[in-house]
């Protein structure tokens, strides 16, 4: 009935099986799984920043979001055991790459409920910016090929969240 990590009440939607915790945002454990989920190569592709090196700035509290992934530094990786100039580089190299990658990748790596790479790739066809998927009602959403109602409602949700927004700023 409760988040094992951060002890929010769980919840699930009308219809679906699976109990979810909807603290997307503070729960310690999807902070994780997101940092390392934009990290992945089904999204931003970032060269060395895997499982273990999220969960080390996560602990450290050098990060605290997905958006904090982009502004590390050399100094955030102070005092951490097991990362020296080579890691740091290729950390920091990963980082400048993901950077340039297409908007389809960043929309995948947001962890936008249902929205996997068909329905990325077309949103970033149609808007061509993440000013436009944000400024988008649900209807036009919805009409973008591969999308529909379902995820047109989660995209929409997404980014109605504040916290969101934040991370996005």
């Amino acid at each position: 009935t409760r988040c094992p990590e951060c002890d929010t009440e769980l919840s699930r939607a009308e219809g679906e099986v699976d109990w979810r915790c909807p603290n997307s945002v503070t729960c310690p454990a999807q902070r994780r799984e997101a940092v390392f989920h934009i990290a992945g190569r089904g999204a931003l592709d970032i060269d060395g920043l895997g499982y273990e090196t999220a969960v080390a700035l996560l602990d450290a509290e050098r990060i605290n979001d997905i958006g904090d992934v982009f502004h590390l530094t050399p100094a955030s990786f102070e005092g951490l055991r097991g990362f020296g100039e080579k890691k740091i580089a290729q950390v920091l190299a990963g980082l400048e790459v993901a950077r340039h990658r297409p908007l389809w990748r960043l929309l995948v790596g947001l962890s936008i409920r249902h929205v996997g790479p068909t329905a990325a790739q077309g949103l970033a066809a149609e808007f061509r910016s993440l000013d436009a998927i944000v400024a988008a009602s649900p209807e036009e959403l919805a009409a973008v090929d591969g999308v529909g109602p379902t995820i047109a409602a989660a995209v929409a949700a997404w980014f109605a969240d504040e916290r969101h927004r934040d991370i996005l700023e």
